[in-house]
């Protein structure tokens, strides 16, 4: 083979990625034939954010030709891990930034794990509920709530569905006016969907997780909190955050009066008033 006589594609992962709660950034390297426009090898690497390093893991479907490969290409392929703390990230990130490909995604995810902002307060008007969020494993969800709730999406929202012993659900806009039917409620969103987020926390009581559509790409601006242990829902629905304080109250709006549909008889003694991030 003549190196010449081929290219490089680079195809890149630009979301972080979560793996057992650590971050993860992921992209393909492909070698082509120009005459036979044809991959002569795909080499997949991972590069994992795990105790303040980066590691890098390689999967090649040819290992005859990964070892043929230019200098240029396995000095790209060549570097295991970089240690980052707080004296050296700096210079951590110049190291990426000459190889631009990374850059952006590694230091979003590096973002991710030292950003402020991880709790907020829902007030709802039977009292405040705490929440913690869990932007390591669901970033996108955390972030997505997080602008809703600061742009006032969820100013006035009802906990729409209350099933006592399972879930409060809320995040409907819907059930803002009263104007609105309540056969609309649960139907409503941002006017845009989210890839799902899933990962290894379990549905314990207090959790803050998403709701969707079966699609499991279907999650906008709904959430519910867990009343009891459902485990059944792992793996389900993506978890993003845990209330820290406020059972007592979670719990005095699970047991408002409902009607046949799992809806509040009075939706005013289950509707939040405002959310404020933290």
């Amino acid at each position: 083979m003549n190196l010449d006589d081929s290219y490089l594609i680079l195809v890149e992962d630009i979301t972080p990625m979560s793996i057992r709660g650590d971050i993860g950034l992921s992209y393909l390297i492909s070698l082509i034939d120009k005459g036979l426009e044809k991959s002569l090898f795909v080499s997949n690497n991972t590069f994992l954010y795990h105790n303040d390093n980066i590691y890098r893991f390689v999967f090649v479907t040819n290992t005859d030709q990964y070892n043929k490969t230019n200098a240029i290409f396995n000095h790209l392929l060549n570097s295991i891990s970089w240690s980052i703390n707080k004296d050296n990230i700096s210079s951590v990130l110049n190291v990426l930034a000459n190889q631009s490909f990374l850059q952006n995604s590694i230091s979003t995810a590096i973002v991710n794990q030292t950003s402020g902002n991880n709790t907020a307060i829902i007030e709802s008007t039977q009292g405040p509920i705490k929440i913690e969020f869990y932007p390591d494993v669901a970033p996108n969800h955390v972030k997505n709530f997080q602008d809703l709730a600061s742009k006032g999406f969820y100013d006035g929202v009802v906990f729409h569905r209350i099933v006592p012993g399972f879930v409060l659900q809320a995040g409907d806009p819907n059930t803002k006016n009263s104007s609105i039917g309540r056969d609309t409620w649960g139907t409503g969103g941002p006017g845009y969907t989210i890839n799902q987020e899933f990962n290894t926390i379990t549905h314990e009581r207090g959790i803050l997780s998403m709701a969707r559509m079966p699609d499991p790409n279907s999650a906008g601006s709904q959430f519910f909190i867990v009343l009891n242990n459902s485990k059944f829902l792992d793996g389900q629905y993506t978890v993003f955050g845990k209330v820290t304080e406020g059972m007592e109250v979670v719990d005095k709006i699970a047991n408002v009066t409902t009607n046949s549909t799992d809806q509040p008889m009075n939706q005013d003694l289950s509707r939040i008033d405002k959310i404020m991030i933290n």
